[in-house]
């Protein structure tokens, strides 16, 4: 959702298409297309304006992965994953708000959400919204996990999915968060070694 200010094109590519391979539970190896598509909350226009004003416009992000779906399952996703900075919000939209992964979860064709922004915990909190559902782990019937900030949680959505023909369909989806050890000091090298 963030575009050039003089091209008005993605300053960025919006979405991707992963080749997955998965094997079912019968043992059999199946390829999926998995779409991936970022945005961002338009605040970065205010958080960032020294670096930013001028080169960039920033859309609405629940109103850009609704234009980007249907370009994505015509690339051939067989299921839809977002990446939102962006807080849950509420049952309210205001275009241009930061706050929208709420309104991504209601989306025909999202078939999870990883979100972060204000720095929450879902599954856990924003049990007053409508359609939540914190066992599991789900808002809209999509699966969404927000996992807290300073890495204090994991976040991690198990999708199950059925083939009929050509075509894999989400049948459920559960969001969950774990909680980091925190009584160890011990650490990944591997994981280490990638952030460096």
């Amino acid at each position: 959702n963030v575009y050039d200010a003089e091209t008005k094109q993605n300053r960025y590519t919006p979405y991707v298409i992963f080749d997955k391979e998965v094997i079912d539970r019968k043992g059999e190896t199946h390829n999926l297309k998995v779409g991936v598509i970022g945005v961002v909350a338009p605040g970065i226009l205010r958080w960032d304006r020294a670096h930013l004003e001028g080169k960039v416009t920033v859309e609405d992000a629940a109103d850009t992965v609704e234009q980007f779906i249907p370009e994505m399952k015509g690339q051939g996703a067989d299921i839809i994953v977002v990446l939102s900075h962006s807080g849950i919000g509420d049952e309210t939209h205001d275009k241009g708000e930061d706050d929208v992964a709420y309104q991504i979860t209601a989306l025909e064709g999202v078939d999870a959400v990883l979100t972060g922004h204000n720095h929450d915990v879902f599954p856990g909190e924003f049990g007053e919204l409508k359609n939540v559902n914190q066992e599991q782990g789900t808002i809209n019937g999509t699966p969404i996990v927000m996992p807290g900030k300073f890495g204090s949680h994991l976040g991690v959505i198990d999708l199950e999915l059925e083939k009929s023909g050509d075509q894999w369909t989400v049948v459920k989806g559960k969001g969950a968060v774990r909680e980091i050890d925190k009584t160890s000091d011990k650490v990944v090298q591997k994981v280490i070694d990638a952030v460096k």
